[in-house]
């Protein structure tokens, strides 16, 4: 899907920008741009997407986005009336200022591993009664260099989250070369034979572990249960089919790895909010 390049004006004077919008609703199509973005939603609801995922934002939602990576925020029918107001907080970085300099600093491997997971998009859920929200409103108040100060905290805190998830699990799953050979050779195996039945003792097997100190492994460097994981992997692979293919839900459903359709449809719907014939006609509509 052809994305539109959005060219954003930072300024000679500094490396980031803090604006607040307040509008009737979002009108930028899908679209990506050179800088590292964060997006906290004060006022609106409605859908993100990124890619092949379409996941809802709320009040206190905050998003991030490393560059270019194509993404889009369509506001829910209600502010289309006139009668609301949108209102977001976007913070757009230089990414010169930290991939070609600060991130070359041992001090910055923690943004630096935050940065690496925005590549597929963060979501951190709602957090107005965090220490991050207090962050971002106060660089929105300052200049220059405490400005900057205030968001390079942020991005240290933001890495500590633990209440976020990723948008695009599919680029995900591909080897990511600082992670464990062991953890390394789980995401393969479960990345191509995702499409076939995939049980825990199997898995536990191939990372040479009985299944309760798999599942303890699995968990600590996925933030996620197996099949919690197996399944959204799953869902995702769905949703690309459900965009780029004309293919039935049922043939999906086997496509992807189940074998029982009703069970398919309540997991999709669980995960993306929409069920396998909405997403695919929400995502037609809006993109």
């Amino acid at each position: 899907m052809n994305t539109m390049f959005e060219q954003i004006d930072i300024g000679v004077s500094q490396s980031l920008k803090i604006k607040k919008y307040q509008i009737p609703n979002l009108d930028i199509p899908y679209h990506h741009h050179p800088e590292i973005e964060l997006v906290l939603v004060v006022r609106s609801t409605g859908k993100v997407f990124v890619r092949n995922t379409i996941k809802p934002f709320s009040p206190g939602d905050l998003f991030v986005f490393d560059a270019n990576v194509p993404h889009l925020l369509i506001n829910d029918e209600e502010f289309y009336n006139n009668t609301l107001n949108a209102e977001f907080i976007v913070i757009q970085i230089h990414t010169d200022l930290l991939k070609n300099n600060l991130l070359l600093l041992p001090e910055f491997n923690n943004i630096k591993h935050l940065l690496d997971r925005a590549s597929h998009g963060i979501k951190f859920t709602d957090i107005r009664n965090s220490e991050a929200f207090n962050l971002i409103r106060s660089a929105y108040h300052k200049d220059g260099i405490y400005r900057l100060i205030d968001v390079i905290a942020l991005l240290e805190n933001l890495n500590s989250e633990n209440d976020f998830e990723l948008m695009d699990i599919i680029s995900s799953t591909p080897q990511n070369l600082e992670q464990p050979e062991r953890i390394q050779k789980i995401n393969k195996f479960i990345s191509q034979n995702y499409h076939e039945d995939i049980s825990l003792e199997e898995v536990a097997s191939i990372a040479s572990m009985n299944k309760s100190s798999f599942c303890r492994y699995f968990k600590k460097y996925t933030r996620k249960t197996f099949s919690q994981y197996l399944n959204e992997l799953r869902v995702d692979y769905a949703s690309k089919l459900l965009i780029e293919s004309s293919f039935t839900v049922t043939k999906i459903c086997y496509d992807v790895g189940y074998n029982h359709v009703p069970y398919f449809i309540k997991k999709f719907t669980g995960i993306k909010g929409l069920s396998p014939k909405q997403y695919r006609t929400k995502y037609r509509q809006n993109v």
